[in-house]
């Protein structure tokens, strides 16, 4: 759980660097997160490699804030790959 505030505060700074947002279809998740306003999406792309992709609720509905973040995914939780260690 520790590991979980600075990967979230690392992930907000990638996004920060990231595309403006930009009005899309719903995500796959728009119907499972009930009032959620912010949603981090983690897929595994293959072995522990993943992609995080960044949302939030507006009024126009959901809005990418980073997408295609490359992450890491281990048996310790998650981080994206340029902090990763081996």
């Amino acid at each position: 759980m520790r590991r979980l505030v600075p990967l979230l505060s690392a992930a907000m700074l990638l996004v920060a660097a990231g595309t403006p947002a930009a009005h899309a279809a719903a995500p796959w998740f728009a119907s499972s997160v009930g009032a959620a306003t912010q949603v981090i999406s983690v897929v595994g792309v293959g072995g522990s490699s993943a992609k995080m992709d960044v949302y939030q609720r507006t009024g126009a509905g959901w809005q990418p804030i980073g997408v295609g973040i490359p992450a890491f995914i281990g048996a310790k939780g998650m981080a994206p790959q340029p902090m990763m260690v081996r």
